[in-house]
């Protein structure tokens, strides 16, 4: 999680360290960055700390979180039938602490997949951070992404890749400029915090606070979902799987600082925002 500190917008600033969950006494959020945004929402998702026999049934996730269940079948693109199945999101344990886990597995007849994505379909530009890791075999893809429609601002960690490569695309990702496989600082294996600055008229992506890819190609203009999943097809971009194969997305912590389509309509910036909590 970002330190999160208090501004006041007066003609003296203090910043003192603040905590996340005392963000209801936050006007705006400002988060760091070559030219800051300000976003009016906050919400952080801990699963570091949770009951893994109740937590998914429990309020704090379900008034938040989908599960999903959809499936699609065989086709030109896809020689592997993909079923997302609720029992592929579970809570794992890490020693002492717990994580969120999406799953996806190779039988012999399909890939068993994962996904959730959030209650809220309103996000218009926002910064979010998900503290996670990717393992397992080859032929999977760990998606963290915001989408409307056919747009998309995309994070895809692809198992059959180098452990030192993101793929960053906004969608749809045909155009020139759209797409980057991007080598990064550090090792997707491995606990990072990965970052997505979606403002008007630009994307950039973070990683563990180096920023990696900015683009203003195909940048999202409509109000949107916050979709996390683990999949895989057997096609070109996911590439294939054994049968008997498997990988996890494994999720510590989300936070996000946005707006929303009603709030997009009000005035940006820090002038009427009261108090000013900066997110590093």
């Amino acid at each position: 999680m970002g330190r999160m500190q208090l501004a006041l917008p007066v003609l003296f600033t203090v910043a003192v360290a603040l905590p996340v969950e005392h963000s209801q006494r936050c006007g705006c959020f400002e988060v760091s960055g070559p030219e800051p945004g300000y976003f009016q929402k906050h919400r952080f998702f801990d699963f570091r700390n949770v009951d893994p026999a109740s937590y998914l049934e429990s309020a704090a996730f379900t008034d938040a979180w989908s599960i999903q269940s959809w499936g699609k079948p065989v086709s030109a693109v896809a020689p592997v039938a993909v079923q997302n199945a609720p029992e592929n999101v579970c809570i794992g344990r890490d020693g002492n602490s717990t994580h969120l886990t999406l799953k996806t597995s190779r039988s012999a007849e399909l890939q068993s997949a994962a996904e959730i994505n959030t209650i809220r379909q309103d996000i218009l530009h926002a910064s979010i951070r998900i503290k996670a890791r990717v393992n397992g075999d080859a032929g999977a893809v760990a998606g963290m992404f915001t989408i409307a429609g056919a747009e998309e601002s995309d994070l895809e960690i692809l198992t059959r890749d180098p452990e030192d490569h993101i793929r960053y695309t906004n969608q749809p990702g045909s155009a020139h400029g759209a797409t980057t496989d991007q080598a990064i600082p550090g090792r997707w294996r491995n606990w990072a915090i990965h970052r997505l600055d979606w403002f008007p008229g630009r994307s950039e992506w973070y990683f563990d606070n180096h920023r990696v890819v900015s683009k203003n190609v195909n940048c999202p203009t409509r109000p949107s979902i916050l979709d996390l999943n683990m999949w895989g097809d057997g096609g070109e971009w996911a590439g294939p799987m054994r049968v008997g194969g498997s990988a996890r997305l494994e999720i510590q912590w989300v936070e996000m600082a946005f707006n929303t389509s009603e709030s997009s309509r009000r005035r940006r910036g820090p002038a009427g925002c009261g108090v000013v909590c900066s997110l590093d």
